[in-house]
């Protein structure tokens, strides 16, 4: 390998302890997960069903820690879902810290719908976390917005 592109005064360095470093980071991880996912929601989602549409985050009640929750059915009702035009996050004027959106399901396939509205501006995705506690395969087809936890799963990618 090549290290500080060629040059001299690059060093090396190996530690020993990096593999239970990063045993103990994606334990607390799994564990995150889990305890998010056991979080009853407090806010609804709109899926649309028998005619195309949008699929919309709700955001209109967060707990005393400031999150707000969403559970929805499964990870294809919103992401593989040929109805739903575009995601979308509305009203989030009770200005929740941390928009939690719990996606059960095995395998998730993004591959229907944009992600837009608020979704698409950092303020906003920087405080929305989609948690696929289940997910052993996640495959992002489109562009995705906010932050991924997918502690079990192996993600792949053919987007932003």
């Amino acid at each position: 390998f090549n290290m500080n592109g060629g040059n001299q005064g690059a060093q090396v360095v190996h530690d020993g302890s990096l593999a239970d470093k990063c045993r103990r980071v994606a334990d607390d991880l799994r564990d995150l997960s889990l305890i998010l996912s056991r979080r009853t929601a407090n806010n609804a989602v709109t899926i649309p069903s028998n005619q195309p549409g949008p699929l919309v985050f709700n955001v209109v009640t967060k707990d005393a820690d400031g999150f707000a929750f969403f559970t929805v059915p499964n990870g294809d009702s919103v992401f593989h879902n040929r109805n739903v035009q575009q995601i979308e996050l509305k009203n989030d004027q009770v200005k929740a810290s941390v928009i939690v959106i719990n996606v059960p399901g095995k395998s998730v396939t993004f591959d229907g719908g944009n992600i837009v509205g608020s979704l698409t501006q950092l303020e906003t995705r920087s405080r929305v976390l989609f948690n696929f506690y289940e997910a052993e395969q996640v495959i992002m087809k489109r562009n995705f917005m906010g932050a991924l936890l997918a502690p079990l799963a192996v993600v792949q990618t053919d987007a932003n």
